[in-house]
């Protein structure tokens, strides 16, 4: 029976074999144990097809379906019309998750019978295995404290974007005719944002229980620096959720953190364009959907001198002026002991020291730094040891 199933987890897979297994295990070893595992395999051509099937001999609650390769939000529009669970969950391929995510999640959810409910996020680097938390601890803190919110009370969660960090009640989506942009990456910005803004109860758990994996040349963020179009699709996504806030009504009562959102991203997806054509391409396409009460609310943030000189640039189309200033900040970069400028096209280094700078205050600074973290590395070892012999007593 349909109710019997807590939550529908759906999972896109395209071309993921390497980390699909590490994926799947962290599904089906959930200690919530009314699940559904929804793959979508869209259009794989390595082994991932071959891997899902492996795990459907396993455990009867995966399924599969295949499809031509349609993108990932066409992927999670497929598993949510298959699903059956009271709830939906979103988990990338490439990503793995804590064992115990899914019945928190749930327990909370039917605590407050919560239309969403959000949980904190892990960076986890693919090349060593470290993995660090994401987002504002504070900002979690105080809404995991409220229990239940919504998103107009606090408008700040339109700077925490993203689709797999939340489970979603599905007759919610539904009522709503929810769906995933389909067709472009940076599907999963328009989604929670419009989840955010529907829903009547948002609560949110102050752990972080999802590995969102970087540096695995799958991720978003990985296919955009491959492939230049994929910074307009970021674009074609803010467009549309401002579009969808006008059409809510609310777009003045979220504009300021919309807007602190897109620009902190803004930087991150100009730096790496290739030539000035594609850079003005992005600029165009930017300042095309920015209006007078944008740049005035966008001015004020405390983003410091470079960012207001670019605003200018954006504002004016002085788009060649733009991107030498970007290109020239590339080059310069500045910490407390050196100023450093790099030669273009060159892996030359020229290196001044500052002037007025104690150096001898920064030695002892790192020496003093350096003893100290000696210490509470020391300190931990000797409660790590009496832990093992307090355990080591009480199974004696």
């Amino acid at each position: 029976m349909a109710n019997e199933i807590k939550i529908s987890i759906i999972v896109p897979v395209h071309n993921t074999a390497k980390y699909l297994r590490k994926c799947i295990e962290s599904l089906i070893n959930q200690t919530l144990k009314d699940i559904e595992i929804i793959c979508v395999n869209d259009g794989s051509i390595d082994n991932s097809l071959e891997i899902i099937k492996e795990y459907v001999n396993i455990d009867k609650r995966i399924s599969i379906i295949s499809q031509e390769n349609l993108g990932p939000g066409a992927a999670r529009n497929a598993g949510i019309k298959l699903a059956k669970g009271e709830y939906l969950g979103f988990v990338d391929s490439d990503d793995f998750i804590d064992l115990t995510m899914f019945e928190k999640l749930y327990t909370k959810a039917k605590l407050y019978n919560s239309d969403v409910v959000i949980v904190g996020i892990y960076l986890y680097d693919t090349n060593n295995g470290r993995y660090w938390t994401f987002r504002d601890a504070n900002i979690y803190r105080t809404f995991s404290n409220e229990g239940v919110f919504t998103a107009a009370e606090h408008p700040v969660l339109l700077q925490y974007v993203g689709i797999w960090d939340k489970i979603y009640r599905r007759e919610f989506v539904i009522y709503h005719s929810l769906s995933v942009p389909e067709g472009c990456l940076y599907e999963d910005v328009l989604f929670p944002i419009m989840a955010y803004v529907l829903a009547a109860k948002i609560s949110l758990i102050d752990e972080p229980l999802y590995y969102y994996r970087k540096f695995s040349g799958h991720s978003i963020v990985d296919r955009e620096i491959k492939e230049v179009g994929h910074k307009i699709d970021f674009l074609k996504s803010i467009k549309d959720t401002k579009d969808f806030l006008i059409e809510q009504n609310v777009y003045q009562h979220f504009q300021k953190d919309f807007l602190m959102y897109q620009f902190r991203q803004i930087n991150f997806h100009q730096r790496n364009l290739p030539d000035y054509k594609n850079y003005k391409l992005f600029m165009t396409t930017l300042r095309n959907y920015l209006d007078q009460s944008d740049y005035e609310i966008a001015f004020l943030f405390d983003f410091g001198r470079s960012y207001k000189k670019y605003l200018k640039y954006l504002k004016k189309g002085k788009y060649i002026s733009a991107y030498l200033n970007m290109k020239l900040r590339s080059l310069f970069k500045k910490d407390s002991l050196w100023i450093k400028f790099r030669l273009p096209k060159t892996n030359i280094e020229i290196k001044i020291k500052r002037r007025k700078h104690n150096f001898n205050l920064q030695l002892q600074r790192q020496e003093w730094i350096s003893t100290e973290l000696a210490k509470i590395n020391s300190n931990l070892e000797n409660i790590f040891n009496k832990l093992n012999e307090f355990n080591k007593y009480w199974k004696d």
